[in-house]
C-alpha cells in the first residue's frame, strides 16, 4: 500500500508535463553586440550589504541589478567588438578569466532576455515579445503628490503643541520611567 501511495504522489499531471515541455525562447546572439537603445549603465551600487559587488542598469523606467561579471560584459557591448574582444576586455577589467564562448553564453542566457543587449535587427521577429509586467495597484510612485504644502502646514501646526517643553518633558520622563 505504501508503494501505491508513493506512486500516486509521483504521478505526472498535465500541468507538470506542459510546464516541463515549454522551452524558454532561444535568443540569436549578435556578432557585434550593443546595448539596447533605452539602456543606461549606472555603475556599482555603493554601501550595500551584498557580499559581492552589485551593479545597476536602467532599462527604460525600470532598474536591473546585475553581478559584476554581467555588468562588465554589458560595458563591452559597444556594437564594434566581437565576442573575443569583449572577453579580453572583461578579463582585463576583472579577476575573471573569460572566453568568447563565456561571453556568448552570458549574452544568450542573461543579457538578451533581460533586454540589456539589443537583438540583431534581422532576428528581432524570431523571438517572442517579452510580456510587459502589470503594475500592482499597491505600487508607489514617488513622484505622486499625496498632500499639498498647505495641508501639510495645517497638520504640522496641529501637532506643534506636542513639542512644547511643558508637555514634552513630562512625556519623556514617563516614557523613560516606563522603560526602566
Amino acid at each position: 500500500m505504501a508503494s501505491s501511495e508513493q506512486h500516486a504522489e509521483t504521478r505526472e499531471t498535465p500541468e507538470r508535463a506542459a510546464g516541463r515541455s515549454a522551452r524558454p525562447p532561444v535568443f540569436i546572439v549578435p556578432d557585434f553586440p550593443s546595448l539596447a537603445p533605452d539602456v543606461e549603465l549606472l555603475g556599482e551600487m555603493q554601501e550595500t550589504g551584498f557580499k559581492n559587488p552589485q551593479c545597476l542598469v536602467r532599462r527604460g523606467d525600470r532598474f536591473v541589478q546585475l553581478t559584476e561579471l554581467l555588468y562588465r560584459v554589458a560595458e563591452q557591448a559597444d556594437g564594434k567588438s566581437t565576442h573575443g574582444e569583449m572577453a579580453e576586455g572583461v578579463t582585463r577589467s576583472t579577476d575573471w578569466l573569460v572566453s568568447s564562448e563565456n561571453v556568448r553564453q552570458l549574452l544568450a542566457g542573461k543579457l538578451l532576455p533581460l533586454g540589456i543587449v539589443a537583438l540583431p535587427e534581422d532576428a528581432a521577429h524570431l523571438v517572442p515579445a517579452a510580456e510587459e509586467r502589470t503594475t500592482s495597484p499597491l505600487r508607489i510612485n514617488a513622484r505622486t503628490r499625496l498632500l499639498g504644502p498647505d495641508a501639510v502646514d495645517r497638520i504640522a501646526r496641529m501637532f506643534k503643541i506636542l513639542f512644547a517643553p511643558l508637555l514634552l518633558v513630562p512625556v519623556l520622563l514617563i516614557v523613560a520611567f516606563a522603560h526602566a
